[in-house]
């Protein structure tokens, strides 16, 4: 009798350690490690115009841009808040002098060396008086 209670306690630590182990093998077989930003890196960079083609408010202070991107392979329309993840507010309009119908440059860079994004792409905006 003194026999089946040992067993009895050692048959869950096991399985728990086979699991454990499992688990964390599986975690590492499927886990990306992050992209780092930051760091020496260099990009080769391409400009498109970018025409200005609506501009509506949504909320007190900002707006959504739609845009006319041209390049090689054709027009692509986007949308500001898609592209960058928020609005424009007015405040930055009025500030870089944007108004409907101007045409901007839009920037894609791709990475050349380093660790950095591999891929950005950005609205340049006319300086601030």
């Amino acid at each position: 009798m003194e026999n089946k209670k040992p067993r009895s306690i050692l048959l869950p630590l096991i399985l728990i350690a086979v699991l454990g182990v499992g688990s964390f093998l599986i975690r590492l077989a499927f886990e990306n490690p992050p992209i780092p930003d930051g760091g020496d890196c260099s990009y080769s960079s391409v400009y498109h115009p970018a025409l200005i083609i609506s501009i509506d408010t949504v909320s007190e202070g900002y707006c959504e841009m739609e845009i006319e991107v041209r390049t090689d392979y054709g027009t692509d329309t986007l949308l500001y808040s898609q592209v960058f993840g928020g609005y424009a507010s007015f405040e930055q309009i009025r500030r870089h002098g944007i108004s409907l119908g101007d045409t901007l440059q839009y920037q894609i860079r791709d990475i050349v060396s380093g660790s950095c994004n591999p891929h950005i792409e950005t609205l340049l905006l006319p300086p601030a008086p």
